[in-house]
């Protein structure tokens, strides 16, 4: 799974997969430009992602997961 999302208040998510379960990429808020029209802080990503069937219904499930580091100043 690779590619960009956008959301409504234009923030931005890209996502690689390395084709071994883990994800990177870097995320970038829109709330801020939304807000005062300033660009947003962008962050690092990383993390999983697993394609499996649901033990109960057996459908095929994707799950993904992911954290971002963002920075305090």
């Amino acid at each position: 799974m690779s590619g960009m999302w956008k959301n409504e208040l234009g923030s931005v998510m890209e996502l690689k997969d390395d084709g071994t379960g883990k994800i990177s990429g870097t995320y970038r808020t829109g709330a801020e430009f939304f807000m005062s029209k300033e660009p947003g802080e962008t962050a690092d990503l990383v993390g999983y992602i697993k394609n499996h069937t649901d033990k109960e219904t057996g459908i095929p499930t994707t799950t993904i997961t992911f954290c971002m580091a963002w920075k305090i100043e």
